[in-house]
């Protein structure tokens, strides 16, 4: 009987070690993807490198307020404004973030730029405090130190393609 009283003990000492274990583990592994999830990734990490690494073919602004203030552009047009993009964006930091919420999105309209780079279409706009990039329609939203500067840079492009 004594046997027996040892045998279960150690049997739920095993169990209970075993599932803690499992649960540790688990918690180990959640939280080192949320860790991955919110650490900061540089422009490459985000898709941008053919934007840093290749000629830009073409470039749409929009102003997101004016029917007047949009339009496409190439050639020398785009060589300022893209060079201007890319010392802002390359030693930037981002970290990825949810979307705007849909009513803050919709109160405010927004400046945005496409390049056009190897068949591949970049867009690039500073919203509700976030830098909103899409590649090829597919966008997703970074919390960055150069949104203010991004939206700062395409308030002048308008400015430099849009004389008044």
């Amino acid at each position: 009987m004594l046997k027996n009283k040892k045998f279960l003990g150690f049997y739920i000492l095993s169990t209970v070690l075993s599932v803690a274990s499992l649960i540790i583990s688990l918690y180990l592994i959640i939280t080192m993807r949320k860790n991955e999830e919110t650490a900061y990734l540089d422009i490459y990490q985000i898709g941008l490198h053919e934007l840093i690494d290749y000629d830009v073919t073409d470039m749409y602004y929009d102003s997101g307020w004016h029917p007047d203030y949009r339009g496409s552009f190439s050639g020398d047009e785009v060589e300022k404004t893209v060079n201007n993009l890319r010392e802002v964006l390359q030693p930037a930091s981002f970290q990825k973030t949810s979307e705007p919420k849909e009513d803050d999105a919709a109160s405010n309209s927004y400046a945005y730029v496409v390049l056009t780079v190897n068949n591949n279409r970049y867009g690039i706009a500073a919203c509700n405090g976030k830098l909103k990039i899409s590649i090829n329609g597919t966008a997703a939203y970074y919390n960055t130190c150069c949104s203010n500067q991004i939206k700062f840079l395409l308030k002048n492009i308008e400015e430099e393609l849009f004389p008044l």
